[in-house]
């Protein structure tokens, strides 16, 4: 199981045999199952087929007991994939045949306690951060304008301009792939550069940060400065990953990119912003194929001008290894 890094390879795609078992979770309280569920709709790129299970678990207590449920069942990691925001996840047109388990309820609750946050896994970064401005605790506002979850942002170590959200981390609760309720903390645990470096399979339900008191109209004054050097494109309107490739050590992928000539770039439904070289929108009427060959199209275009390979921060569900190019088969 992972959230939102890949087993297989470094772009994040699952596939193997047709998954044929039946999921039994009857029983547990404040988990829902739904099956053949579209996941379009849980996706900022608004694309993709359907999952085979949909799994909603509300209570924190309930997520060590769905994920031994799923493993005594013979459903594998790479048939299993944790939902955070789904703002970096393409997921196949073909869909995903397999479990994909969803975080509401308890795990979208934040406490404030002096300079301390406990915030789970399924709350927003600009939640987050809100709550901290109205507590008067700074030291999150490097994390705003980046869409997601806290789990999401904790696993892939999201953050700009030098400092990532494990800066700010204590310690992180969560479930590994066997069940166990397990804790991470920071002065044992070692992270990099858009790398929470969890171990496979390890699912995170909640975080302890570490913060600092501030004045309120100051950390609304950073917040807002922050936003706007992101350079966010458009409005709410527009679907798109946001940074769809990580930058490569000592350049921007986006300036990269630019220079390779992709700004405007098209494929069906899907263009590169005009404005943005890392940032894919969808028209409105984008397949996932459509993105996929425009993502290759722009890795290859900076490859052939500057002998550079790109990393997407996109993470692929349901693919096969065949559509992807530029990427070697490795384990994780």
């Amino acid at each position: 199981m992972t959230y939102g890094k890949c087993r297989i390879n470094c772009w994040g795609f699952f596939h193997e045999v047709r998954l044929t078992t039946t999921l039994e979770l009857e029983g547990i309280e404040g988990v829902q199952v739904r099956r053949d569920v579209p996941l379009m709709s849980f996706t900022s790129i608004g694309t993709g087929g359907r999952a085979l299970y949909v799994v909603e678990v509300e209570r924190k207590e309930a997520l060590a007991e769905v994920v031994r449920r799923v493993r005594v069942s013979g459903i594998s990691d790479a048939k299993t994939f944790i939902l955070g925001g789904g703002t970096n996840l393409l997921v196949s047109d073909d869909g995903f045949d397999g479990v994909v388990i969803r975080l509401l309820g308890e795990f979208n609750l934040v406490e404030v306690l002096g300079t301390r946050i406990t915030a789970g896994a399924a709350v927003t970064l600009m939640k987050l951060i809100s709550a901290a401005e109205g507590a008067g605790i700074g030291g999150l506002e490097f994390l705003s304008g980046i869409p997601g979850t806290l789990g999401g942002a904790i696993a892939m170590n999201a953050g700009a301009w030098g400092m990532g959200i494990w800066d700010k981390i204590v310690q992180v609760n969560g479930v590994d792939k066997k069940g166990t309720v397990v804790t991470k903390r920071t002065d044992s645990h070692s992270v990099g550069y858009r790398r929470g470096n969890l171990p496979g399979g390890f699912i995170v339900s909640e975080a302890l940060l570490e913060c600092e008191e501030a004045d309120r109209e100051q950390i609304a004054q950073k917040v807002k400065e922050v936003i706007g050097k992101r350079r966010l494109i458009g409005s709410d309107e527009l679907r798109t990953f946001g940074s769809v490739f990580k930058n490569p050590g000592g350049e921007f992928a986006g300036k990269l990119l630019e220079e390779a000539g992709v700004l405007g770039l098209e494929r069906g439904g899907a263009a590169v912003s005009k404005d943005h070289a890392n940032f894919i929108i969808n028209k409105g009427n984008a397949t996932s194929g459509d993105i996929l060959e425009l993502i290759n199209t722009m890795k290859r275009q900076v490859k052939d001008r500057f002998d550079v390979d790109l990393i997407p921060e996109v993470v692929l569900l349901g693919f096969e290894e065949s559509e992807i190019e530029g990427q070697k088969t490795r384990e994780e």
